[in-house]
């Protein structure tokens, strides 16, 4: 099983950044065109996390192949190994988090808020993926230069794997090389 889930994210390192940018940002931006009635609410939140799900995959892909890639060219650094643990974790509560939210508007000032989900799970997701993205990203750095990359050198590829709409045009191509 565990196999063939890494078999099936790594199918995602050979596709097109086109294809993969519908793939990715399609069902995403499903939330902000269209409003479904109350009795698609399901629906919405299931389709619209699909585009999340395959981000997810995709960043777990990038790590697993840099991280080999590492790993046989003996680069040591202890923090790979909090890859996994940090990608499950971070998976997790982004699956609690969408059976969590709620549907409520509340508004401050002119900012109108419609979904509401906890401040501790919103939060702990965002720190674990950062951390899934910083490793990641030190992983690519690493494997192409060969030697155990500084923050200065990976920060920039940080940065595109979290903004990845744009990172995905310079990213895919340079872990398809690797």
């Amino acid at each position: 099983m565990k196999k063939q889930i890494i078999q099936s994210a790594l199918r995602l390192l050979k596709l097109n950044p086109l294809f993969l940018f519908i793939l990715v940002c399609l069902p995403i931006g499903f939330i902000f065109y269209f409003t479904p009635a109350e009795d698609f609410l399901v629906f919405k939140k299931l389709f619209s996390s699909l585009g999340w799900i395959i981000y997810f995959f995709w960043i777990f892909a990038i790590g697993h192949r840099a991280i080999e890639k590492v790993v046989s060219q003996n680069i040591a650094w202890g923090g790979f190994r909090y890859f996994i643990p940090g990608y499950v974790v971070s998976a997790i509560l982004f699956i609690v988090m969408l059976f969590t939210t709620t549907k409520e508007k509340i508004q401050i000032g002119l900012l109108q808020v419609e979904y509401i989900a906890p401040l501790v799970l919103t939060i702990s997701a965002a720190v674990m993926f950062l951390i899934v993205i910083l490793i990641a990203s030190k992983a690519i750095v690493s494997a192409e230069t060969g030697s155990n990359a500084n923050l200065g050198s990976f920060l920039p590829t940080a940065l595109l794997l979290f903004f990845f709409p744009i990172g995905l045009w310079f990213i895919q191509p340079r872990i398809q090389r690797l």
